[in-house]
């Protein structure tokens, strides 16, 4: 099975360019013997756990209600390490490719384009400095979300991906995530 192949027959799952998560992510692979030197997949493609929760609280309840039912799920939150650092992103890699979740959802921090920091950008050219620095030292986690969406898509069809994001993120209009944002259904809670 190929894991990123240059000859991907839909468009859509083309990464973005420049995605250093993506990359770190397919020599993590490599170098731990879950992929080849093509990035070809060298484990089973059957998942191990039932979810996975990224940026969560430590007693998120989408995990906890999971766990009540028995189904098998992993939470991965600031205690568990900051995914705005290498450290942090290979332990999510090493998650992913040695549980394999079939489901994973990920709730990366709005704050950088929730609708008060939209406000503050208007207010003052200063406002919009800090907005847009702010963007720029939490674009890292777009990345991450793109390399994890398009991981669970190679893995095959029983992976599955969701983004959450407040109603007035400008998250979901980057570049980073138009791909996802191209192929998801979007739900409105």
């Amino acid at each position: 099975m190929d894991y990123l192949d240059d000859n991907m027959d839909d468009e859509s799952f083309t990464p973005s360019e420049n995605n250093q998560v993506l990359q770190e992510m397919l020599v993590y692979g490599r170098n731990h013997g879950f992929l080849d030197k093509n990035n070809k997949l060298l484990m089973s493609s059957k998942p191990l756990i039932d979810c996975l929760e990224i940026y969560c609280a430590e007693d998120s309840q989408l995990t906890r209600q999971c766990r009540n039912q028995n189904i098998r799920a992993l939470r991965f939150g600031l205690k568990e390490g900051d995914l705005g650092t290498i450290e942090g992103t290979e332990k999510i890699f090493h998650i992913l490719y040695r549980y394999r979740p079939s489901h994973v959802w990920m709730s990366p921090r709005c704050k950088a384009w929730c609708k008060w920091n939209q406000f503050n950008a208007a207010r003052s050219l200063q406002g919009a400095q800090r907005v847009v620095t702010t963007r720029k030292e939490d674009a890292v986690h777009l990345q991450l979300c793109e390399a994890v969406f398009l991981h669970q898509h190679r893995m095959g069809p029983l992976f599955h991906f969701r983004l959450e994001q407040p109603v007035g993120s400008d998250m979901l209009y980057e570049d980073a995530l138009r791909m996802i944002t191209s192929c998801l259904l979007r739900t409105r809670l």
